[in-house]
């Protein structure tokens, strides 16, 4: 099916029960543009409820019952501001929100090119993380060196010690060690 004048057709031909219109319709978009998932869901606004009504993964996201509509970031944009929801989109934040750090850190060091020690510095300044202690960073280490021990290389244990008595604020005291060695103020 390549063209939208298909899929009217096909639609045409089928038996008119929503869940054929819903299946081209998936077969459609997926064979035009290509998606993972396509849910179609209902929402009464007046008793605050919705309803899915079709999935093209009904195992992982089934078709049944109804449910509150709860306040989300997503209700925000779709039902209140009729715009266009985009799960994936890092620029208004809605991929990241209501997640914890480690579960973002584990999705980021998936992608080629991204290590820990650039999912740390995400986490630290993108997503604001107060407790982030990025063991391989070379000016924290620098910086620890300096202060603890002289200026002479600490073994990883003390520097992981010292690090633990700064929880739940290493990212913060990350910035001051960086400071510490920076002859330039640098804003964070």
């Amino acid at each position: 099916m390549n063209n939208i004048s298909e899929l009217l057709e096909s639609l045409s031909r089928n038996s008119n029960h929503p869940q054929d219109a819903f299946s081209k319709f998936y077969e459609f978009v997926n064979e035009t543009i290509g998606l993972k998932l396509l849910t179609l869901t209902t929402f009464d606004i007046s008793n605050a409820v919705a309803q899915r009504v079709y999935s093209n993964m009904p195992i992982e996201y089934p078709v049944s019952g109804i449910k509150p509509i709860e306040k989300s970031t997503w209700t925000e944009i779709v039902l209140d501001n009729h715009k266009s929801f985009i799960a994936n989109n890092i620029e208004n934040n809605a991929y990241w929100e209501g997640r914890n750090y480690l579960s973002i850190y584990e999705e980021l060091i998936t992608i080629k090119g991204i290590g820990p020690w650039t999912a740390e510095m995400f986490g630290m300044f993108h997503l604001l993380e107060k407790d982030i202690f990025p063991l391989k960073d070379v000016g924290v280490i620098r910086a620890m060196n300096q202060l603890y021990n002289n200026g002479k290389k600490l073994e990883i244990d003390r520097i992981i010690e010292i690090s633990d008595t700064w929880r739940p604020y290493r990212s913060v005291a990350c910035w001051f060690l960086w400071r510490s060695i920076d002859s330039e103020e640098v804003l964070y």
